[in-house]
């Protein structure tokens, strides 16, 4: 009863509709094989009876196929399944692709001997799909690699777990070599502090740009700008993914224009230092024609008997306020002369800047017939390099002179006060404002009204990049009647500028 039970169990499995399924002998003859199996291959069943699986074989399997059979042999009675892939040539002359698990069992009908069972499983179409992403991802990879931009991704830990080819030629790294590499061991330190290398609120599928400077193999830094996308939370722990621009060049050409822009602004200073020349000579040359003529009157005076000691002390006093006069204007001198990019910032007091810069330019405003107010309240002190802000405030004063020269009333007005937490300083001059179309274009570099040789066109931009620089702001008053310009800058409280005097 036993006995029939596994018989008809066995022919249950044979005769299974979905599963391939042969009987063979010990040369691996075809004893039997079931329709499925003729079905898949394309034949009847007689026409595979007495052949081999070698006969059904491609030529590049049947090293395989002969290995695999032999080795089942050599397991002997009772061994464990044995499975392996191969490909069949079928009737038509086309592959399939099949999983073949095979035992060494008991004859049916002959109890004495072995036979092999072996179940065939079509999976064509799983190696069609497996052959497929294979192809899809050689695909992926060969644009990832003649790519120009570089692309990295990384774990959860920030260890670089793919780089192209790109990328590895932009910073000198071998695929090995980099592969070991996390970004915070690439990366500039001061990026780093920058970033912390978080991908900030960006969700999965979004991105984000920020620029870096990565170390290359070299001991040099490429600087890069990277589109950053974060993964989907995920099993395998990928983090993050970005693009990688080389943008060296760019910023070598960014340096070379920063150094240019540093000349043409000091060619500018120089051109309105040498305009303010000719005053500035007058300015300096008047006082000491009075110190000359006060040291002369004071010599009479001394080879005189009885001479005059109040004469001569009120001679001496002008002879100090006049030397002092010619101080202020040197020193305004010195200060526009040199170059205060890169100073530090010092509490200084606005009204000592106003004066320098006035000092530099008021007998050019004499000579032009132009009067020139000044009122500025006191305790008005800022943060800031005093050096740009004379540069700024000697160009307000110059596009000023030449709108009052030619007006009946030429006068200019220098303002300063404090409102709340900012200094309000204002230039205004007898001008009747400046036309819209004109107002519109007078902020960008080289524009200008002047007749050539007049102007560079380059003071209200440069002017406009020092408030900036001091966290402030130039506007064009267009509610005031007359042409006003006026500078906003942060001021500082009593407790600051007391502690720095």
């Amino acid at each position: 009863m036993i006995r029939a039970y596994e018989d008809s169990l066995f022919q249950a499995i044979f005769d299974h509709p979905a599963i391939g399924a042969s009987i063979n002998d010990h040369e691996n003859r075809f004893l039997k094989v079931n329709k499925k199996f003729a079905e898949m291959l394309g034949y009847e069943t007689s026409e595979m009876l007495g052949k081999t699986p070698m006969d059904f074989t491609i030529s590049t399997d049947l090293d395989r196929t002969r290995s695999f059979h032999k080795n089942l042999i050599d397991y002997k009675h009772e061994a464990e399944n044995g499975e392996y892939q191969k490909r069949y040539l079928r009737k038509d002359g086309s592959i399939l692709w099949a999983k073949v698990i095979a035992k060494q069992i008991l004859n049916p009908k002959n109890k004495t001997e072995t036979v092999t069972l072996a179940l065939i499983e079509d999976i064509s179409l799983v190696m069609a799909d497996r052959a497929k992403a294979e192809f899809d991802q050689l695909q992926l990879r060969m644009i990832l690699d003649t790519s120009d931009l570089g692309i990295w991704c990384v774990d959860t830990n920030w260890k670089i777990t793919f780089s192209n080819e790109s990328l590895q030629k932009m910073l000198g790294y071998s695929h090995e070599q980099i592969i070991k590499l996390s970004l915070h061991e690439i990366t500039h330190p001061e990026d780093f502090k920058d970033t912390t290398f978080k991908f900030g609120p960006t969700k999965p599928g979004q991105s984000y740009q920020a620029n870096r400077r990565y170390l290359k193999n070299d001991g040099s830094y490429l600087w890069t700008r990277l589109t950053v996308s974060k993964f989907p939370e995920n099993d395998q722990k990928l983090y993050g993914l970005a693009i990688v621009e080389d943008i060296s060049s760019q910023k070598k050409a960014e340096s070379l224009i920063e150094q240019q822009q540093i000349k043409i602004i000091s060619s500018a200073k120089m051109a309105a230092l040498g305009e303010m020349a000719g005053g500035v000579a007058h300015e300096i040359n008047n006082p000491l024609s009075v110190i000359i003529g006060k040291v002369s009157q004071i010599s009479r005076n001394l080879n005189k008997e009885n001479f005059e000691r109040v004469a001569i002390q009120n001679d001496l006093k002008k002879i100090q306020n006049t030397a002092e006069r010619i101080a202020a204007i040197v020193k305004g001198l010195r200060v526009f002369s040199r170059d205060a990019e890169n100073d530090p910032f010092i509490v200084a007091d606005l009204n000592s800047i106003v004066d320098d810069a006035v000092a530099l330019c008021s007998e050019k405003f004499k000579a032009h017939g132009i009067l020139m107010k000044v009122n500025t309240a006191k305790d008005l002190y800022l943060d800031c390099r005093p050096t740009q802000l004379v540069q700024l405030m000697l160009n307000l004063f110059s596009n000023a002179l030449d709108a009052a020269s030619d007006l009946p009333e030429k006068w200019v007005s220098v303002e300063a006060i404090r409102n709340n937490g900012s200094l309000e300083i204002s230039v205004t001059d007898s001008g009747h404002g400046i036309p819209p179309e004109v107002a519109k274009k007078m902020m960008q570099p080289f524009y200008t009204t002047k007749e050539i040789g007049r102007g560079t066109g380059l003071g209200l931009s440069i002017s406009i990049g020092i408030a900036q620089q001091h966290k402030g702001s130039l506007t064009l008053d267009s509610t005031c009647a007359n042409t006003r310009f006026v500078l906003v800058l942060p001021a500082i409280n009593s407790i600051i500028k007391n502690s720095a005097s």
